[in-house]
């Protein structure tokens, strides 16, 4: 420690030699377009509007107002002349690069401009990125320099109008990140003769301040040397080792100094670094001006490459690792002393699934012997200047056959300066391994290098047959999966977007625009989830929903999209569990050869075959469906604090790390912190005016855009993920896993509003604090600290006093973060006294704005803030909405299979239908089953028949053709579908020797209203047996006509077309019906279920169906029409009660085609939900 006193002695002893001088300061005057201020005393400019805004203590500012007496303020003028002691109150927001009393008309001028000149701003991101390692990749976009030039100080006489100082002030943005720069060419004299200084010398009395204040009465910066007599040496001082200059961070609350410092405390930027290695790492913190020798080594003793930046800075190159999660480093500094400093600190490693990728790929045209290209923005990669730049591809072996780690395979090319720079490449990939990734680097070990996704190749179908069975066999050998071990996937997309805490989007599926889905390895699904952690038995479950948000059926129309149960989490789980490597070579590798490639290269009419082949894989990674999936349970906590606990208890209560709004007795969250466990991160979460929200990791402000993480909306943590889901409102989810709790926190009015999940099977009345013990029974949720029992239905003087006090957080158990002046007693008001009651007879304003929401009426009525009130009404409706998806239905899980058929569901919940189709080369059958209220599906009993030698019989539209029992399928009888009739009975037609089938020409013909009314009997199709009818018929006369007996009719109501004379063939006979028949006096007899009908009549009979549906009845109503000479028309009605189901339709001669369905009803029911975190307190 010695040394860096020596250091700070020797910087001081320069008592003369001033360091920086205007040719160091930012260029100004009237030549490079400044505007000079009034020439005065104590005056100031007009607020000048400026381009960009600056954040400045946690505020925006579009405004600012240069001062004579060296101050930059924001709110207002600052015509004080003798600096007041920080911090100061009445608004009086500042920057004071020296505050003291100047008079303009003794002498000297003073210059102000905004500038986005490029070559300044570069020269400015330099200087951050050197003084401030952690913002290596700030870029400037805006400044504001002002100059005070050779100023002379008011009342200064002959003698003390030479005494004169010279220095500038410049601001800095990128937008959301400012600073400010103050540079010193001379300071001669420090105090005005109003001030009580020297009229000669300029000296004495109170003399110069500087710094910042944010207005507020708290928080403030102050040079030590302010208002003191050796604030004349600023001049020779530094913080940032440079005598004359000094940097800060303004944008937060708190200032922040750049440079080193003697405790050596470690800051590694980024945070995080990519486990495949290669992520350039800025290490600062100590002073290195007088190291000898610097390593730095991971928790395993492996030494990193690192190289001397600057005198307060190091930069290494993280090195390979096969582990994910948080690292402990060591920095050691060798002194000129040969003493040794080990300075700890911490690094996490970022699993490669959810690593951004600088290299990017086209998935869907990357193929074996194909020309395929690498794409990459060069301006976000740091390589040295003049090095040769290659690409290099990389495979996986396996260590004792089954440790997945990289291994190098060959290079592929180097790249000119060009090329580089144009960001793409295109080669011939000649590339066979089951997987591979491309890096780009050069030979230079100082140099950072960069990834591209892993990927596998499809060479060709034998290959991926090949690879398939071996993966098939090999996994034989290992455990079988037991997909009850895993947790259901949700059964639709709404209910798992809202189960963070125990899902989360897969990271292989990447966002594309605005909340839509590409998922890389599931190209048919909208997009896929996965479980937060791994099973008992390190498992992982994925989770795939299609376009219209149903889950995939692995056992459906949707084989090469379905998610399954994952032999490893991608995580990692264990030892032998490599996080991402062992996932992607048991798991997806083998789902690729076995599902994905062979759906590529199978012709349409081998569709049947890559299914069969799929089945390989789905019989070792079964899934899991959503068979007894239960939804989360949730809280709340919003607007004047108003909470509902898991059991569903609602209650307002004031405070919660309370905060008064405004001046009323109204209070609101402005802070939640959370640890899930003793050595995990401390993760704070607060609302920021500037960035919307702001997360803490350890006390450490932690910026989204600054993450290594998948992309720039997400922080890891040990313990936790914060995921950043929207900026309008600003919006993050914080899902702490081990535990399966997530917290949803929204920023609004620089207020928080929390919804917080946890799983329903963790955690069940084993909680406390002010969102209950999440036992099910709202009634005993209100228990303090000391177990006492407040009555669900006590006053809200009760609630508050009995109960919500005694949840008050003691110092010593505070993990909150406190900055800018604050500490732990400033959050506590003990006089504090919230409104309890709200009177009958409140404003008609409120109402009408509120309408029957209570927390809007209470927020309103005591904040009298409409836009509060507003916000409050807001957050409790989507807490409403949230609720509806929580409430527990009955689920069924996936159809039993069915040999040769898929199943295509509209669900898998109660109500849910589901249609059989078999597979392309078999007979169609019409079945469709229900979700019952049991949790089973309808009983059902089929099975799917080859299609003999002749292949598919000819396509008729809106019918199928049915096979005989007994024929092999030779024979078949065409069946029309639901809502369809054929003019002729039965068709049959046969599978001759030559190879191909009888050929009839008949239609379908869709069933018509009938205008008669007249109720004769009660007919309803049965679909289990399409050549029946039911009904009860009173007087009813029916031709029934079948070409076995050779009958043709050509009744009067049917489309001519469906006649022709065209022959028929039937049981090998063919009849001609170039004349029409019509059966007279010829009793022709028909069976019906319940009984025969005979009839004597010349008769044409034609049959309609409509249906109606209206207030959840459905009715069906059959007409049968019947002409005659004597007979008027008569018809048949039936009406059922039932709810109303989505009716599915498809081609039936199309298996694989894409189907619509008439509707999708979400039926919920009324219920209170419940869900909270263990031990959550207040201050």
């Amino acid at each position: 420690m010695k040394i860096f006193d020596i250091v700070l002695l020797f910087l001081l002893s320069f008592d003369n030699t001033y360091c920086i001088s205007t040719t160091d300061f930012y260029s100004f005057g009237s030549e490079n377009g400044d505007t000079k201020a009034p020439t005065n005393d104590d005056g100031s400019t007009a607020p000048i509007p400026v381009s960009s805004l600056f954040p400045f203590f946690n505020h925006q500012h579009d405004s600012l107002i240069v001062n004579t007496n060296g101050v930059i303020s924001f709110l207002g003028t600052m015509s004080s002349y003798t600096p007041t002691p920080f911090p100061l109150g009445s608004n009086r927001r500042l920057v004071a690069p020296f505050w003291a009393d100047m008079d303009t008309r003794n002498g000297g001028d003073i210059w102000y401009r905004e500038t986005t000149n490029s070559t300044l701003l570069q020269k400015a991101s330099v200087e951050i990125q050197t003084i401030f390692p952690r913002q290596y990749n700030f870029k400037a976009s805006w400044m504001f320099i002002g100059t005070w030039k050779e100023v002379a100080f008011f009342g200064a006489d002959s003698n003390g109008k030479q005494k004169r100082n010279t220095f500038q002030c410049v601001l800095i943005t990128n937008g959301r990140h400012s600073f400010v720069m103050f540079l010193y060419d001379k300071i001669e004299w420090t105090t005005g003769t109003a001030s009580g200084g020297n009229s000669s010398a300029g000296l004495g009395g109170t003399p110069a301040q500087v710094g910042f204040d944010a207005g507020d009465g708290i928080n403030y910066f102050a040079v030590n040397a302010s208002r003191t007599a050796d604030i004349i040496n600023i001049p020779r001082l530094s913080n940032v080792d440079i005598p004359g200059k000094y940097i800060f961070r303004v944008d937060s609350t708190s200032i922040e100094q750049g440079g080193c410092n003697v405790n050596g405390t470690l800051t590694i930027t980024p945070r995080e670094a990519l486990m495949f290695g290669g992520t350039r790492l800025i290490v600062s913190g100590p002073c290195f001006s007088l190291a000898k020798n610097i390593k730095f080594y991971m928790s395993d003793n492996t030494e990193v490459s690192c190289h001397l930046l600057t005198d307060i800075s190091i930069s290494c190159i993280s090195p390979m690792v096969y582990r994910s999660g948080k690292y402990r480093v060591s920095l050691h500094v060798q002194q000129f002393s040969q003493t040794v400093t080990k300075f700890p600190g911490t690094l996490t490693i970022v699993n490669p699934a959810i690593a951004r990728q600088v290299l990017k790929r086209e998935p869907k045209l990357w193929k074996y012997n194909s020309q395929v290209s690498v794409y990459w923005n060069p301006t976000v990669l740091n390589f040295p200047s003049d090095e040769v730049i290659s690409l290099h591809l990389y495979t996986i072996t396996k260590e004792n056959l089954i440790y997945p780690v990289l291994a190098y395979h060959s290079k592929i090319s180097a790249l000119n300066s060009a090329v580089f720079a144009n960001g793409r490449h295109t080669f011939k990939l000649q590339f066979s391994n089951d997987a591979g990734i491309i890096k780009m680097s050069t030979n230079n070990p100082k140099s950072p290098y960069y990834w591209s996704d892993m990927f596998t190749v499809n060479v060709n179908r034998q290959q991926s047959q090949t690879s398939c069975y071996e993966w098939w066999s090999r996994d034989l050998n290992q455990q079988t999966i037991n997909s009850k071990d895993v947790n259901p996937c949700p059964c639709t997309l709404d209910v798992a977007n809202i189960d963070s805490a125990r899902f989360s989007v897969d990271p292989q599926c990447y966002k594309i625009e605005g909340s839509e889905f590409f998922c890389q390895f599931q190209p048919h699904a909208k997009v896929c989830y996965r479980l937060n952690i791994p099973s008992s038995s390190g498992y992982d479950h994925q989770c795939c929903y299609d376009t219209t948000g149903v889950l995939m059926n692995p056992n459906g129309d949707s084989t090469d999209g379905s998610g399954y149960v994952n032999r490893y989490h991608f995580q990692g789980s264990n030892d032998a569990n490599v996080p991402f490597l062992s996932n992607f070579v048991y798991d997806v590798v083998p789902y690729m050869h076995c599902c994905m490639f062979p759906f590529q290269d199978f012709e349409p009419d081998e569709i049947d075959s890559a299914r069969k082949h799929c089945s390989l894989f789905f019989n070792r990674r079964p899934p899991n469906s959503c068979m007894n999936y239960i939804p989360p349970r949730l809280a709340r906590v919003t607007g004047d604090p108003h909470f509902v606990t898991f059991d569903g208890k609602a209650y307002t209560f004031n405070p919660l790390r309370m905060e008064q709004y405004s001046n009323a007795r109204a209070s609101s969250v402005t802070s939640f912190v959370a640890q899930p466990y003793p050595t995990a991160d401390i993760i704070e979460v607060q609302p920021n005016t500037i960035r919307g929200i702001d997360v803490l990791v350890n006390g450490e402000l932690v910026d989204f855009n600054s993450s290594e993480s998948m992309s720039a909306s997400v922080i890891s943590a040990e313990g936790s993920t914060i995921v950043k889901t929207s900026d309008s409102p600003p919006t993050i989810i914080a899902t702490f896993y081990t535990e399966d709790i997530s917290i949803k926190a929204s920023s609004a009015m620089n207020l928080l509003n929390l919804v917080i999940l946890t799983s329903p099977d963790r955690h069940t009345g084993n909680l406390s604090g002010l969102f209950g013990d999440n036992n099910g029974d709202a009634g005993n949720d209100l228990h303090s600290k000391d177990n006492d029992l407040t009555q669900g239905n006590a006053s809200m003087v009760a609630i508050h006093n009995n109960f919500g006090l005694s949840w008050r957080a003691a110092e010593n158990e505070s993990l909150f973060t406190y900055t800018g002046g604050r500490t732990y007693e400033s959050y506590q008001n003990l006089n504090f006294v919230p409104t309890f009651d709200i009177p009958d007879n409140i404003d008609p304003t409120i109402t009408h704005l509120c309408k029957s929401n209570s927390d809007c009426i209470y927020d309103y009525y005591v904040t009298g803030n409409p836009i509060f009130a507003e916000m409050s009404a807001n957050a409790s409706d989507d807490f409403a909405r949230i609720s509806n998806y929580t409430i527990p239905v009955v689920t069924c899980g996936f159809p039993s299979n069915v040999s040769d058929a898929v199943w295509v569901a509209d669900g898998y919940t109660e109500g849910s239908s589901a249609r059989l189709l078999c597979n392309r080369n078999f007979f169609q059958v019409d079945l469709v089953i229900t979700c019952t209220p049991s949790g089973n599906w309808t009983d059902f009993n089929v099975t799917c028949m080859a299609l003999p030698e002749c292949g598919k019989p000819q396509m008729v539209a809106n019918g199928y053709w049915v096979p005989v029992e007994g024929t092999d399928g030779r024979k078949a009888t065409l069946q029309c579908k639901d809502g369809y009739y054929m003019p002729i009975e039965k068709v049959r037609i046969i599978c001759s020797l030559n190879g191909t089938w009888t050929y009839v020409e008949v239609k379908c013909n869709i069933v018509k209203t009938s205008s008669s009314s007249s109720t004769v009997s009660t007919l309803e199709h049965i679909t289990s047996d399409r050549n029946t009818f039911i009904g009860q018929t009173t007087n009813t006369e029916l031709q029934t006509i079948t070409t076995e007996e050779a009958t043709t009719v050509k009744a009067s109501t049917v489309d001519q077309s469906s006649t022709t004379n065209a022959p028929i063939t039937t049981d090998g006979t063919s009849f001609s019906n170039d004349g029409l028949v019509t059966s007279t006096a010829e009793k022709v007899s028909t069976s019906y279920q319940h009984g025969e009908i005979d009839s004597t009549r010349s008769v044409s009979t034609s049959i309609y169906i409509s249906t109606i549906k209206k207030d959840k009845q459905e009715s069906t109503t059959i007409f049968q029409r019947r002409r005659s000479t004597t007979e008027t028309t008569e018809s048949s009605t039936t009406s059922s009660v039932k709810e109303p189901k989505p009716e599915i339709t498809s081609d039936a001669s199309r298996p694989f085609a894409p189907y619509k369905y008439n509707t999708f009803t979400i039926v919920t029911l009324t219920a209170c939900i419940i869900v909270i975190i263990n031990a959550v307190m207040y201050y």
